[in-house]
């Protein structure tokens, strides 16, 4: 209303005011005009008013413990059924791959299942980096997401593909194919969890994009043992015949 004061108004009443959503003070902290930096580029991450690591540790210091490490289990539990569902997708298209035989084998399909293996973790580890305490966590986590795949892996083929397998095939595929596939993956995640230390240490938001050569020595390893498992089964067929 025109001459009357702002302070007059009803919604200036304390009961009125808008009230900010859980967490959204944090948010408004974390984007201050503070945080530039020409404003504050001459102190240190942890001096910095409402930096990232201002937001990261405060968010850590409130999470309850078992609300976190349950958050942890979800991750490492959910991205097996993940990336075989991924990977069902890759198989449908494998017809196509086959046109190219071996290097679809190679590079193609290991390169989907290693993506599909970390991808929810590689998330987690951006958007909620406070869930995680230490290198370990993150590697366990991406360790766990490769065994449950594996896991599933292993149910489909010695009991869709392979209805009657021998002993042998059963024990490779329960020790060799599952160990290769928690090493290939387990180098994924040790390059995220290098990726989340150095964006603490840093005061920034982890990128898991930076963690990327590591995600291609997963796939190198992925891919030669297939070459090898390959040649292999070749090499038997052609003793056999």
């Amino acid at each position: 209303m025109k001459g009357t004061n702002q302070g007059d108004s009803v919604f200036d009443e304390p009961h009125m005011r808008a009230r900010p959503r859980e967490g959204e003070a944090d948010e408004q902290e974390l984007f201050a005009v503070w945080d530039e930096p020409a404003l504050s580029a001459h102190l240190p991450p942890e001096r910095r008013p409402h930096s990232f690591r201002h937001w990261w540790k405060t968010r850590a210091d409130r999470l309850p413990g078992l609300v976190r490490l349950a958050a942890l289990l979800f991750i490492a539990l959910v991205s097996g059924p993940v990336a075989v569902v991924t990977t069902i997708v890759e198989m449908i298209t494998r017809a196509q791959l086959l046109l190219i035989g071996i290097v679809g084998l190679v590079f193609a399909a290991p390169t989907v299942e290693e993506i599909a293996k970390t991808v929810v973790l590689a998330f987690a580890l951006e958007a909620k980096p406070y869930l995680f305490r230490s290198r370990l966590e993150v590697v366990l986590c991406a360790a766990v997401s490769a065994l449950c795949f594996a896991t599933i892996e292993n149910f489909v083929y010695l009991n869709v593909y392979i209805p009657d397998p021998s002993t042998a095939i059963v024990l490779w595929r329960w020790i060799v194919c599952t160990s290769m596939h928690v090493v290939a993956t387990s180098l994924t995640g040790w390059g995220l969890a290098l990726e989340w230390r150095n964006a603490w240490d840093q005061g920034r938001r982890p990128e898991p994009g930076r963690a990327f050569r590591w995600l291609v020595a997963a796939i190198a390893v992925h891919g030669l043992y297939n070459a090898l498992a390959f040649a292999g089964e070749t090499l038997m067929h052609v003793s056999l015949d």
